[in-house]
């Protein structure tokens, strides 16, 4: 199980995030990098490679570079990070990362306290990143899907 393998990763992520809260670091840039190196340790155990600001080009030519790009060993793009800052609405943010050309196809969003994973266009799961189990089982969700035009690819 994922969730199991994940353990001390996410053990190490929960350190790290109380650590920066009691010294009451909170913007999106500082905190970010605890969410990355979770995303960077686990993505291994599917052979995926986690690239910070990759940046991609989006309808009209415009360029965008989400937080994190999460590949597989084909060079398939298979997944995205967005972080923000804690005082955000993070409603708000994410409804303008995709009006603004953001994948939604796997992608996690984030603000440190909540995430909420976009799979296929729409919300499929919102958690507390206090709750070690929510945040295995949203890694799960996020390492297990497969786009629909990859159906079968593998």
């Amino acid at each position: 199980m994922a969730t199991q393998q994940f353990r001390k990763s996410i053990a190490s992520y929960l350190e790290t995030r109380r650590l920066f809260a009691s010294r009451s670091i909170e913007n999106e840039s500082s905190v970010r990098h605890a969410f990355l190196t979770l995303l960077d340790q686990t993505s291994r155990h599917y052979r995926w490679t986690m690239i910070p600001e990759y940046p991609r080009k989006v309808f009209g030519g415009r360029i965008i570079r989400p937080d994190a790009t999460l590949q597989d060993e084909y060079t398939i793009e298979r997944g995205f990070y967005e972080a923000k800052d804690v005082h955000d609405d993070l409603e708000l943010q994410i409804r303008k990362k995709l009006h603004n050309g953001y994948p939604d196809s796997n992608t996690i969003f984030e603000d440190n306290s909540r995430a909420v994973l976009y799979q296929n266009g729409a919300p499929a799961l919102s958690i507390s990143l206090d709750n070690e189990k929510e945040l295995g089982g949203l890694l799960e969700e996020f390492y297990h899907h497969r786009r629909p035009d990859l159906d079968g690819f593998e």
